[in-house]
């Protein structure tokens, strides 16, 4: 049988959860899969897209939703259980208040840190804008850090900071539904110690009827925070999936119903032996029941596996990103523009000491018996552009034909065919006639391009001329800017426009 490659790179659906099924088979009908190497695997969920991980992690607080009889708090804190609806859609929310004016503070069990150890913490609070603009605390306890490491929580406009003595290494937080937001904060034990799980402390005294709405609180190993992993009573450690060199996907909680398993990766497989390939397809049906014309087909399918040829064919004809040689020739036929231009032939010339500029001091004006006198127009060379130019032109050239002529849509094409060189638009002077400007010389295959390959569009029944100004040695007014004062620079006279009508 022919073993057969796919290439997963954009994120594509092995699964939709429905509260129980925890594995999911890829691949097409009729394929054996050999082998499978994912990339990257994601849930989408209440929680937005998580990627997933094939290593284990751990939600190290033994009980994650506040249950009174594991959760701790100090004197005059008082937290209400399951008042509301958490961010899951769970009943289960809780609510921090005080029973005196006091700034309160609850924590879950113990738990026990290794000294150079990073942790991460994160819980979700709710915003409500009809509180006062106080802090709420979440926070990793000095015992084990040396000094206490929180960030601040704003209860009425969910906004995040930090103190600078007591700032952790990094933190965030990230908005949900229902205003609730998810913060979390990093930082590196440095004393082995057991005490404080992550507290959640008032920043500021607080009168008994104010307080915060908390939700799903999760102590891990590690830089950042990753999905949330609820626990009742003990630690619990998931690996997210794992997968077979079959394609069985196995995850390790149940997706809540209707969640998203994507993945990106590369599989192999092979068609059942019973299974119709694409050259069993081509055999038309009075042959169809003749093994010895099928095995015959499929083994010169097999010998003659077109594939490399026709990524070559996409890679070097079909996507003009990459096309190359006969390839952009194609394009260039489809889209109407040629790859040879004719360019008058350059020369010098004798002239005067006025004309004299240092940029042209090679290809300008030239003194007694270093050039001839100018006899008329110079005799015109063909060039071809190179593939990188012609490109360019192909898709300026494409874009001009569904063009609208309109100054943004003309500026639009002088800027993606000129890019890095210097200011370039159209100027509409009056009289059903427009001028393309150019703050920068030009070279005279660009001039080509503009006047002969068609690559620019004109409106209909309008005069087009092209106006280049060299502007450090151009003479201007103050108001322009990088052109030269008196005495440094010449004038621009009309017989510098070139007609491209």
């Amino acid at each position: 049988m022919t073993t057969n490659i796919v290439n997963v790179f954009e994120p594509a659906q092995f699964g939709v959860g429905d509260g129980a099924t925890t594995q999911f088979q890829i691949g097409g009908q009729r394929e054996v899969i050999q082998s499978i190497s994912p990339t990257g695997v994601w849930r989408q969920d209440w929680q937005g897209n998580q990627r997933l991980y094939p290593t284990p992690r751990t939600n190290i607080v033994r009980n994650s939703i506040y249950r009174a009889a594991s959760w701790a708090r100090s004197g005059n804190a008082a937290v209400n259980a399951n008042i509301g609806t958490g961010p899951d859609g769970s009943q289960t929310s809780a609510f921090l208040t005080t029973a005196a004016t006091d700034a309160p503070y609850t924590w879950a069990e113990y738990n026990s840190f290794v000294a150079g150890t990073t942790y991460t913490a994160s819980a979700w609070f709710k915003i409500n804008p009809a509180s006062p603009s106080r802090r709420v605390r979440l926070l990793f306890h000095q015992q084990a850090f040396g000094v206490n490491r929180f960030l601040l929580f704003d209860v009425s406009s969910g906004a995040i900071s930090t103190f600078t003595a007591n700032a952790p290494q990094a933190f965030g937080s990230e908005a949900y539904p229902g205003g609730w937001v998810r913060v979390w904060l990093t930082a590196t034990a440095t004393i082995t110690a057991t005490t404080y799980a992550p507290l959640i402390w008032f920043n500021d005294n607080i009168a008994p009827s104010e307080g915060v709405e908390f939700w799903g609180v999760q102590q891990e190993f590690g830089e950042k925070p990753t999905s949330y992993i609820p626990t009742n009573g003990a630690a619990v450690t998931v690996t997210d999936y794992t997968v077979s060199p079959g394609g069985l996907f196995s995850m390790g909680q149940v997706p809540a119903i209707g969640a998203s398993l994507t993945w990106t990766g590369s599989y192999t497989y092979e068609y059942q032996d019973d299974a119709p390939t694409l050259a069993d397809r081509t055999v038309i049906s009075q042959y169809a029941n003749s093994p010895t014309l099928h095995q015959l087909i499929r083994n010169m399918d097999e010998y003659i596996n077109p594939d490399t040829d026709f990524d070559a064919f996409y890679d070097y004809v079909w996507n003009v990103e990459t096309a190359q040689g006969f390839g952009l020739d194609i394009w260039g036929r489809i889209v109407g523009v040629g790859r040879m231009l004719t360019i008058p032939g350059a020369g010098t010339y004798l002239g005067y000491q006025e004309a004299y500029t240092v940029p042209t001091a090679a290809t300008g004006a030239q003194p007694f018996g270093q050039a001839p006198m100018y006899v008329g127009t110079a005799s015109s060379q063909t060039y071809r552009l190179a593939d990188d130019a012609y490109r360019k032109l192909i898709l300026v050239k494409a874009l001009a034909n569904i063009s609208d002529c309109t100054s943004p849509s003309l500026n639009r094409l002088l800027t993606n065919l000129f890019a890095g060189r210097g200011r370039c638009y159209v100027s509409d002077t009056g009289q059903m006639e427009f001028r393309y400007v150019f703050e920068f010389a030009l070279e005279p295959f660009e001039i080509a391009i503009l006047t002969q390959s068609g690559a620019i569009p004109k409106p209909a029944a309008v005069l087009v001329n092209v106006l280049q100004v060299d502007l450090p040695t151009t003479f201007g007014f103050n108001e322009a800017l990088l052109m030269q004062p008196f005495g440094s620079g010449v004038f621009f006279t009309s017989s510098g426009l070139i007609n491209a009508s």
